[in-house]
């Protein structure tokens, strides 16, 4: 045999790297790219949130505004009218509803700030009388009492809380100046832009993830829009309820007391028992009518029956699933931290978190179950 036939073949020459490898490299980089310009888009509002809080109580107001008007626009320009139009009608529209309405009830609510403050004085009084008397009862009662001055220390921490409140209204009128030029401009960008703001931001996601970022935004605006909608309708529906029945039973403040049965209804569970503290506390300390007190009560109770049986079934429930627990949890969290509005706004973030961690816990381990 000739051993020329038996040669191994020299080895073939390295090939270039197909062009469909050198792309996908070139796609991974674009999309790492694409995911870091949105990421610091994202950090960079927050910053400006947390470097300017004095923005924050506008935007939140301009976000809850575009949640309860988006249906709204949405709707007529599906009927065919321009979204810039439709926006624009609807500002009109309101800006004559809330002219009427602040018309019919400024005199109103002057009257009774008026009338509360030349009572202020006597109220003050009286609940220093019944503090007194009560005290009086319980040192009779538990002798180790006689040393503990609650009366004094009461009072201390009324005039510590009226110091803070003075201390509070300079910057809350300010913030409320702020918010007149500026929730208007913002409720407006967002209601004629929102949905093109949202579309460009999604750009910015890469392919690989844009599904999932899409999913959980809608889902996000949806159930968070909607639990918003619902809450400040039941609001309103409960400010009418309590302003009505006052009225019908000729209970003084019945305008403010309404207002602040409604402004804080949206806390979960405590809501109702504090819009009713100013309503039972006038009751006792200054009836104006025979059985104040009873008739208070029963106007409160009466609104709440129909907030829980007949409003909160139809309007609110199941828009935004939490357990119990999850939802006492997170208001007393955001009463730690954000006061009155962090209880406010402690479920919709709840249900905001709740969305995310259900997509990651979905994605991690739908991922590790389909590799198995």
């Amino acid at each position: 045999m000739n051993p020329t036939l038996h040669r191994a073949e020299p080895p073939e020459p390295a090939r270039a790297q197909p062009y469909a490898q050198t792309e996908g490299r070139r796609l991974k980089k674009g999309e790492l790219t694409k995911l870091c310009f949105f990421v610091l888009i994202t950090l960079g509002t927050g910053l400006l949130f947390v470097l300017t809080p004095d923005l924050m109580p506008s935007a939140l107001i301009s976000v809850l505004l575009f949640f309860t008007f988006g249906p709204v626009i949405d709707a007529i320009e599906r009927k065919g009218i321009p979204r810039g139009v439709a926006v624009l009608g609807v500002f009109l529209a309101c800006s004559a509803g809330i002219a009427a309405l602040t018309t019919w009830l400024t005199p109103r609510i002057t009257q009774e700030i008026e009338a509360f403050q030349k009572g202020s004085s006597r109220y003050g009084e009286q609940t220093m009388m019944k503090l007194k008397t009560q005290e009086a009862k319980l040192q009779s009662a538990f002798p180790v009492f006689r040393n503990a001055r609650l009366t004094e220390k009461a009072l201390l921490w009324l005039k510590s809380s009226s110091e803070k409140i003075w201390i509070l209204i300079p910057n809350l009128a300010s913030q409320l100046m702020l918010a007149i030029f500026l929730v208007p401009f913002l409720t407006f960008v967002l209601l004629k832009d929102g949905h093109e703001i949202r579309r460009k931001l999604l750009r910015l996601v890469p392919n690989s993830y844009f599904e999932t970022v899409y999913s959980i935004s809608t889902r996000i605006l949806d159930e968070t829009g909607g639990y918003v909608s619902a809450r400040i309708l039941e609001a309103l529906l409960v400010t009418v309820l309590v302003t009505l029945g006052c009225v019908a039973f000729k209970i003084p403040y019945a305008i403010l007391i309404g207002i602040f049965a409604g402004l804080t209804n949206p806390i979960p569970y405590l809501g109702p028992v504090i819009g009713a503290v100013p309503g039972l506390l006038l009751a006792i300390l200054d009836p104006a009518v025979p059985n104040q007190l009873f008739w208070v009560l029963a106007v409160y109770v009466i609104a709440n029956v129909i907030d829980m049986f007949v409003i909160f079934p139809l309007v609110v429930a199941k828009i935004v699933n939490l357990h119990p627990v999850a939802v006492i949890i997170s208001v007393i969290l955001g009463s730690q931290f954000f006061g009155m509005i962090g209880m406010i706004l402690a479920v919709p973030i709840t249900s905001i978190l709740k969305i995310l961690l259900f997509e990651v816990y979905t994605k991690l381990y739908g991922e590790v179950s389909a590799a198995r």
